[in-house]
């Protein structure tokens, strides 16, 4: 019942956000108005999700009192996955269902900038890292890739259009993984920051994709399965110090 209340949690406030911005937001308005409201209902999420035991209280560490060698790494890994996957994704022609025009209402407002690249990574990793892949782990005792593989599945269909649908399983994996190794939300949470931050960059910037468009399509895929790889590789590599590699989730 957690994960249903978890899913349900994060499609009432998109649905709620949404309801209020067609009732009260005056017709011909832009989606700025839409990321006022929905960045309102992610603040109110993020003290009741703790508030109705849906997350644990102390998901956040304290910043001043834990490590933070692994965020560098977490980054670097995030990025080199978004390049990959959408290098991958490059050749198909997914419809986002007008989410684009959505962003580009929203990407020179600043409190829209703010959900976009912080609160927006916050709630969901508190939802399906801190929330989905944990309970199913310590609670129903799901193996640990089969519940980062249903959390980032659940990740990418809550997002409902195949343009985010399919990246989010990516990104979603990659973040599973990571929290599985390392047990630390704040690490996914850096890494969500910097994969929403380059996109925001593409929409500010456009000119900076353009040089995907000069690649042939082997090499196009090539290097996006590269990029991906290297991104696991990493990972593994860097992040987590070798005798703590195994079992450390399930303590």
């Amino acid at each position: 019942m957690t994960i249903f209340f978890l899913i349900l949690s994060y499609f009432i406030a998109q649905t709620f956000a949404g309801a209020l911005y067609y009732l009260c937001v005056p017709y011909g308005a832009d989606f700025a108005e839409y990321g006022y409201l929905l960045l309102g209902t992610y603040v109110l999420l993020f003290f009741l999700l703790p508030f109705f035991k849906l997350v644990r209280k102390n998901s956040l560490p304290s910043w001043k009192t834990q490590r933070f060698r692994g965020m560098i790494p977490a980054a670097i890994c995030m990025l080199l996955m978004a390049l990959g996957v959408e290098l991958l994704l490059k050749p198909f022609a997914f419809s986002d269902e007008g989410r684009m025009q959505m962003f580009e209402a929203m990407k020179s407002n600043v409190l829209c900038i703010l959900l976009l690249t912080v609160v927006g990574p916050l709630i969901e990793e508190l939802i399906f890292r801190e929330g989905i892949l944990r309970t199913l782990i310590h609670r129903y005792h799901v193996r640990p890739l089969w519940a980062v593989l249903i959390s980032a599945l659940t990740f990418g269909i809550i997002h409902f259009n195949l343009a985010q649908c399919v990246p989010a399983i990516f990104l979603g994996i990659l973040l599973g993984v990571l929290y599985l190794l390392t047990d630390d939300i704040r690490l996914c949470f850096v890494a969500h920051v910097v994969n929403n931050s380059l996109a925001l960059l593409y929409l500010q910037v456009p000119e900076t994709g353009n040089w995907q468009d000069q690649l042939p399509l082997p090499m196009l895929l090539g290097l996006g399965a590269l990029l991906c790889a290297l991104s696991f590789y990493l990972l593994n590599l860097l992040l987590i110090p070798h005798e703590n590699k195994k079992h450390r989730f399930r303590r």
